[in-house]
Formats: structure tokens, C-alpha cells, sequence
């Protein structure tokens, strides 16, 4: 059979068809294929890919990308190719009054793209110098409906953040408001809960299932530790369907909270960045695949590590079974990742450090079947 690409020797993991194994990857006009038992591929690139790990394309579900638009934006292509990414979502940095500028600008990026737009008209620009205006009486529903409506497929949710220094006396009214907000247009929720004006429990029984509450492992204030023991609230939101993100970012992950939470059960569904100009290259966070070696040192299996930045976020984008998987016939989106033993000192925003003796390294990656990244020793 004939391929553009092949994938040669690498391990595959694939959480999504419960794949863990070396096998190679074929690729033609875009899409993964099937290579049938014992037939020869010839292909027009081969990328050698022995003791490497080959994943499905890595997906950030909590960045901010808004690069000509705001401060802390990301320039996506620049950000996510080196490191994997293919596919990503901004958590709020626009609002009703300039989501037009960020679907265009996107347009011309060869990353994938969805949005979740703040509940405050102008997003976030520079949330120092101008803080999110929160008073649910100056929201426009229509304005918001045209927004889903020029963003269809695209949008997905709302936002909206939750901490003291945001609310400040509102307090829990601009939560409760979101809520309604995304239930009269049946859209999922995105909150910020870092130092929470109430418990972090209290926040996710207000949530309806589909909501994500990221920054689970947020380190300011109340946590989703209460003496000692995981948060009831948080357990019983989890059985109705509330996402749990971990959206590392600057200042929203706590080594000691993480471990705590992973040691009593309560694991992530999704691991992701929350990369801005303020974090990005930057230690703690650096990128996704270095918050991905953070769970790994704290003992999360590989395969669940992926699982968490493949098809859990695919899912949650409304693309489950396209995105997030290599099954045959879906976009050929993946990342060829080398697994370097050598000792590295993981931090989290606290300046807690973890041992660790394992670094992701990604070496090559693949979007809609073209190889758009490669290292030097990939070649």
C-alpha cells in the first residue's frame, strides 16, 4: 500500500481504542489508514520512530490565545506545534464585544481551534490593568446569541471567573448568573475557582453536568482539600457529570493539593496548560508536555496521562472519535514523543519542587497529515 507518511517502530498510544502497543502508523491525503496484516507500505517520508512513544495529537483545553488582542495572548502556531499540540481551546480571554477579531485572526493558523467566550463583554485584555466587569445586569442575551451564532461549531461555552479579587462584593452572584446564562442557550460553563469567595465544593454543586471547573488543584485559598479530606461537594458534582481541568497556568497548581487529591482519588479529567505571554517557556508551566511529566512524577500511568490530553478534551470539544484518536479514516493529527530518563525537578506556582526522573520530549508533530514540526533529532 501506498502512504505520504509513515510512522516506523514507534510504541503507539491510542487511549481512545485501547491501544498501547509498537506498531506503524500510515498516512494518506490527510487521514490515518489501515494497514492491513503483513503488506508493505511504501511511503514518501518515512520517520523512524524506535524507542518513541506516537500519541494522538495533543489537545490544550484551557489556553489563551487571543495574540492580537490582548496582552497575555498566545500566538497559537508558535505555541502549540513544538510541543504537540493540535488542536486548542481559549478559556475567556474574549467576550461579545471582540470575538469577531479572534475567529479571523485564527483562521489563517494551522492549529484547530474552539472558544469559550467570558461572560464579560471584553474578555480578558490585561486583567491587572483592566479587570473583568462582572455585573450580570449589563449583559445582553442577543448579544450573546450572536455570538454562538457567528462562532457555530466553533464557540462552545461560556466563562467565567470566580475569585475574590474578581467578584469582590458580588461574591457569588455572577456565578450564579453564568449558570442561567448557559442554560438558556444550552451551553457548557467554564469557572475559574482560584481562591474561591466560598468552598470549592460549594461551587461544584452549583454546576450542571458538562460544566468544567478548572484549576482543580489551585493552591490559594479554599482547595478542593477540607481537613484533610476531599471536598463532598466535589465528589457528588462528579457523579452528575462536572469536569474536572487542571489548567495549570501561573498561579492555579499546588504540588501538595495535587498529590493529596490523587492520593484520596480524584484525578483530573483533563490535563491542561492555561498558557499565556505570562507563563508560556516560563518554569513552573513551560508547556502541556511538561505539566504532562508533572503527573507521571506523581504517579499517573502513561496511558492515563494521554488519555487526559487526547480523547477526554476531544470529547468535551464535541469531537469524540475525530479529534484525540488514530483510528483509520479520522484527520491525521499525532505527536512522535521521546521518553528521556534523566533527572529533572519538576515546580508547581508555589515554588514546591518534585523529583522526578522522566522528561517528555516531543520530537515531531503531524496536523491534518503533514509533519509541521520536526526536531533535529528526528532526523
Amino acid at each position: 500500500m501506498k502512504a505520504d507518511i509513515l510512522i516506523h517502530g514507534g510504541t503507539v498510544i491510542d487511549p481512545a481504542r485501547g491501544i498501547h502497543e509498537q506498531r506503524d502508523v500510515a498516512i494518506r491525503h490527510g487521514k490515518f489508514l489501515e494497514i492491513p496484516m503483513g503488506e508493505p507500505v511504501e511511503a514518501g517520508q518515512i520517520l523512524p520512530a524506535q524507542d518513541h512513544i506516537v500519541t494522538p495529537g495533543l489537545i490544550d483545553l484551557h489556553t489563551h490565545i487571543n495574540y492580537l488582542g490582548s496582552a497575555n495572548g498566545l500566538p497559537g502556531d508558535t505555541f502549540c506545534l513544538p510541543n504537540g499540540v493540535t488542536a486548542v481551546a481559549d478559556a475567556g480571554s474574549i467576550g461579545v464585544s471582540n470575538y469577531r477579531a479572534l475567529l479571523h485572526q485564527t483562521d489563517a493558523w494551522m492549529v484547530k481551534t474552539r472558544f469559550f467566550i467570558n461572560v464579560s463583554a471584553g474578555g480578558q485584555i490585561m486583567s491587572k490593568h483592566f479587570p473583568e466587569p462582572l455585573d450580570p445586569s449589563k449583559w445582553e442575551d442577543e448579544l450573546f446569541q450572536k455570538a454562538f451564532e457567528d462562532g457555530r461549531g466553533r464557540i462552545l461555552g461560556l466563562k467565567v471567573r470566580t475569585s475574590k479579587k474578581v467578584v469582590g462584593e458580588l461574591g457569588l452572584k455572577p456565578l450564579k448568573a453564568a449558570i442561567e446564562l448557559a442554560r438558556r442557550f444550552s451551553m457548557p460553563l467554564v469557572v475559574h475557582p482560584t481562591d474561591p469567595p466560598v468552598p470549592m465544593g460549594e461551587l461544584a454543586e452549583l454546576l450542571d453536568p458538562g460544566s468544567i471547573l478548572c484549576h482543580i488543584f489551585q493552591g490559594v485559598g479554599m482547595t478542593c482539600i477540607e481537613n484533610g479530606h476531599l471536598s463532598e461537594g466535589l465528589l457528588q458534582a462528579r457523579e452528575r457529570g462536572v469536569i474536572y481541568d487542571v489548567a495549570h497556568g501561573r498561579l492555579n497548581f499546588s504540588f501538595p493539593v495535587a498529590r493529596t487529591a490523587l492520593n484520596l482519588g480524584l484525578e483530573p479529567d483533563t490535563i491542561s496548560t492555561d498558557a499565556s505571554q505570562a507563563n508560556w517557556n516560563k518554569t513552573p508551566m513551560v508547556s502541556l508536555p511538561v505539566v504532562m511529566g508533572k503527573f507521571l512524577v506523581m504517579g499517573m500511568s502513561l496511558d492515563r496521562v494521554i488519555e487526559k490530553v487526547t480523547c477526554n478534551p476531544a470529547r468535551i470539544l464535541g469531537q469524540a472519535g475525530k479529534w484525540g484518536t488514530m483510528a483509520p479514516g479520522t484527520c491525521a493529527d499525532a505527536a512522535i514523543i521521546k521518553i528521556q530518563n534523566r533527572p529533572v525537578i519538576y515546580q508547581d506556582c508555589f515554588g514546591n519542587e518534585q523529583p522526578g526522573e522522566q522528561v517528555l520530549s516531543v520530537r515531531a508533530t503531524i496536523l491534518d497529515g503533514k509533519l509541521v514540526y520536526r526536531a533535529a533529532e528526528m532526523m
